[in-house]
């Protein structure tokens, strides 16, 4: 069996990487950002044989002008397709802030020089050592981390990263693309406040919300006015008459989680202080009456016999 049919390279978790486009499509809203991380793994899997690494200068580099200077070092490329295409993970700007990381023994270098950039991202990663021969010894592993991944491409779209296995011994031109898939971003609630926490009894208060993501639903509890739920659309706002403390609540429906917000609001209990201001408790029928009404943790009464809100 060849050395190439031991090596293996392969994703860590998930292949997935979510989009803000669905945030920020509507709004054209360029702050909404969704970071991911993504890991690689490269893998001696024989049980017996080790892999030799050495550079070999008559081995063609990527289609890069990576001017770093490694001492003859071997080298393994990692590439993220990155551009205007559909099918790129990000574009250049938004690449050249991913930072990469390695496992110990080894060091990573950014292929940083603008002609680089044409086709999308490279890292060069070499030993951390001096030494221009390295063996991957039998279950050895060499492990890739990239954080602060941050695409506004549409979802539903498949990317790759790639790797370029270039100077290890007996193989030729062996590369590996490993899918990467863009996803719609689960719903998200990104403000849902109140004008008021505290309020009295018939007190209005205005709720203020706004919902991004891949939403399918978004209901408001408790409704207004009525009972059971009101639906609600992603960015808007409400007036309520609040009678009682309660958690008012916003339920975002996506197509595989249910998102919660929660705004409280506490109804102080009213009392009516009502005395007449003549300190008489006894008249005679059609007989004016001065009525003294003060109001606690509340705006708003009704006296009955037709007289109504005050």
């Amino acid at each position: 069996m060849e050395n190439n049919q031991f090596i293996k390279a392969g994703i860590i978790g998930d292949n997935i990487i979510t989009t803000a486009y669905d945030y920020s499509r509507a709004k054209g809203d360029p702050d909404v950002e969704v970071y991911n991380d993504l890991t690689i793994s490269i893998t001696n899997l024989s049980r017996t044989d080790s892999i030799e690494l050495y550079y070999d200068s008559s081995k063609q580099l990527p289609v890069i002008n990576d001017t770093a200077s490694y001492e003859d070092q071997p080298r393994i490329y990692v590439y993220f397709p990155a551009g205007d295409m559909a099918y790129q993970m990000t574009t250049i700007d938004l690449a050249k802030e991913i930072k990469c990381s390695v496992s110990r023994g080894w060091k990573v270098f950014a292929c940083d020089n603008d002609d680089s950039f044409e086709y999308g991202v490279y890292w060069s990663i070499v030993p951390d050592t001096p030494d221009v021969n390295l063996k991957f010894h039998p279950g050895d592993s060499l492990i890739i981390h990239f954080e602060g991944i941050l695409t506004y491409k549409e979802s539903n779209r498949m990317s790759c990263a790639a790797i370029d296995f270039r100077d290890i011994a007996s193989i030729e031109n062996h590369k590996e693309y490993l899918p990467v898939y863009i996803v719609k971003p689960e719903p998200r609630i990104r403000r849902f406040k109140c004008s008021q926490n505290f309020a009295g009894i018939l007190d209005k208060v205005r709720f203020d919300w706004e919902v991004l993501g891949n939403i399918k639903q978004t209901r408001f509890f408790p409704s207004f006015g009525a009972t059971g739920e009101t639906s609600i659309p992603a960015k808007s706002s409400a007036d309520c008459i609040v009678t009682e403390s309660t958690d008012y609540t916003i339920r975002v429906f996506g197509e595989n989680d249910i998102v919660y917000g929660y705004c409280p609001v506490i109804v102080d209990e009213p009392k009516i202080e009502l005395k007449t201001l003549d300190r008489r408790t006894k008249y005679k029928y059609g007989e004016e009456i001065a009525l003294s009404i003060k109001l606690f943790n509340t705006n708003h009464c009704y006296i009955n016999e037709g007289i109504g809100r005050v």
